[in-house]
């Protein structure tokens, strides 16, 4: 059996869930590893730290790896500004499915 199948991220909180995640991230092959970190940031990024727990709290790494699809994100305008580039992103689309009413 892969250990890609028996890993698997659990916590009673959220901070236990990392810890989880830090012991065994480095137990995985390199490949492995840098797509977990990056679909981990991710879901930092789209769902927040709680959203990320809720969503794969108790997954296998396996789990993680096949359900992942990233965000297809709509990028409303880009630049640069001395020297700096920068996009601005639509917003999030929420656990509703429908993206946040503009205020």
């Amino acid at each position: 059996m892969n250990s890609n199948d028996t890993t698997k991220l659990f916590g009673n909180t959220f901070t236990e869930f990392m810890d989880s995640y830090h012991a065994q991230i480095h137990q995985l092959s390199a490949d492995v590893q840098n797509k977990v970190k990056e679909i981990i940031k991710n879901y930092f990024a789209g769902y927040g730290y709680e959203g990320t727990y809720r969503r794969l709290n108790g997954c296998t790494i396996s789990q993680i790896l096949a359900t992942y699809r990233p965000a297809e994100v709509k990028v409303i305008e880009s630049g640069e500004t001395d020297g700096v580039r920068w996009t601005l992103y639509d917003a999030p689309v929420s656990e509703a499915g429908e993206a946040p009413a503009a205020d």
